[in-house]
């Protein structure tokens, strides 16, 4: 099964967490995840896709990376 959220490297070498559907930087609270370390970026990838498939806790309302 192919996860929903992943992690790209930017040009700069920093990371970002992207929605591989849209192809698009995920936003957490009006907080757009790029420009990240990558093990930031690896850890908020498995947070949501753990929390997609599965965790009782709703997502932020004004999530919008899915």
């Amino acid at each position: 099964m192919r996860l929903r959220f992943e992690v790209r490297q930017e040009t700069d070498g920093k990371w970002e967490v992207i929605n591989i559907f849209t192809g698009q930087v995920v936003v957490v609270e009006e907080h757009p995840l790029f420009g990240l370390k990558e093990s930031d970026a690896r850890d908020m990838a498995n947070l949501l896709n753990s929390r997609r498939f599965g965790a009782r806790e709703p997502l932020p309302r004004n999530y919008r990376g899915l």
